[in-house]
């Protein structure tokens, strides 16, 4: 068995690098069937005690997850179905749905049925946190009722491939940035309520340069809540550029400092200098032979791209692009 874990963790290890990102769990988790058999698997992100910010199921339905934070608060016993053991504890392995005799409570028939519809019968829970981000990592097995329940050796398998498979988790990560790389741009993964997972140095010093009032890891309000309604999209702040992809639940952005400057054309760029030195638009005309008119048009379109509203703002832009080169 020693050597079956070993061989386990340098493949692990291996395909951190290898595998793509958007499928990397699934990867992962049909690794782990080799030396722990399951049916279908839970591998949640969250903060425990708090609740599941990410959830990523093997070989169970969607609707299982929406089910489980519908009914969660209202059952522990539901809860501990992913959520598994307190953060205390570093694994417990139990049968999903335990005997019991008399006349069982409301919320343990409502487990049991839960349990059914899903087939689940024995889970083997593991609670892990992340080094780096200090969220937590709910790694849950499950088998059916024609399985045995998981034993005391497969416990300590579990307990000692989980910190590996985190790990593994964040050289994917790591490794997709790298892969994705766009010149100035550094990027981050984040969860539906905006929580950061994962950032490359430098991501969270940008976000701050926009609003200097966010607190890491979460990300500002202003962009959670643009990502909640388009994982797809492009922000243009004032100081910086962020884009987002989705990678399966959880959302790419990679952010750079905007540079204004640079998007204007090189007559604009001399016409802003003669609008900062507070010429009228008479004098630029008057200093560039041209007319009037085609002045105000040049303005119109420096103000369009720069997101200035007067010269002083407009002055303030530029510099900025001039200390950052």
């Amino acid at each position: 068995m020693r050597a079956n874990l070993c061989d386990f963790v340098l493949r692990l290890y291996r395909g951190s690098r290898e595998c793509e990102a958007a499928r990397f769990m699934d990867w992962a988790l049909d690794l782990t069937r080799s030396v722990i058999a399951f049916d279908s698997a839970v591998w949640a992100i969250g903060v425990a005690g708090v609740g599941v910010h990410s959830a990523h199921l093997d070989h169970l339905p969607a609707e299982m997850f929406k089910r489980w934070e519908s009914e969660r608060p209202h059952n522990p016993q539901l809860a501990a179905l992913i959520e598994g053991p307190p953060p205390e504890t570093t694994h417990r392995s139990r049968a999903a749905v335990p005997e019991r005799t008399g006349n069982p409570s409301l919320s343990h028939q409502r487990f049991r049925e839960f349990c059914a519809q899903y087939d689940i019968r024995h889970a083997l829970c593991t609670t892990t946190q992340n080094t780096v981000t200090h969220l937590h990592h709910f790694l849950c097995l499950y088998r059916s009722a024609a399985h045995q329940a998981f034993s005391a050796k497969e416990r300590e398998i579990k307990a000692f491939l989980a910190p590996h498979l985190v790990e593994a988790r964040n050289n994917n990560l790591a490794a997709y940035f790298g892969t994705y790389k766009e010149g100035a741009y550094r990027s981050a993964i984040c969860d539906r309520f905006g929580l950061l997972h994962q950032t490359e140095p430098g991501f969270t010093d940008l976000l701050q340069a926009e609003w200097p009032e966010v607190r890491p890891p979460y990300l500002p309000a202003e962009l959670n809540e643009l990502i909640a309604k388009n994982r797809t999209l492009v922000f243009q702040g004032e100081s910086i550029v962020v884009k987002t992809v989705p990678l399966g639940d959880l959302v790419h952005l990679q952010a750079k400092r905007q540079n204004r400057s640079g998007q204007l054309s090189s007559r604009e760029r001399l016409i802003t200098k003669h609008l900062i030195l507070g010429q009228t638009y008479k004098q630029i005309a008057h200093a560039l032979d041209i007319s009037p008119c085609t002045v105000t048009k040049h303005v119109n379109s420096i103000y369009k791209k720069t997101g200035a509203r007067n010269k002083m703002q407009l002055a303030k832009i530029i510099e900025g692009a001039k200390r950052r080169g």
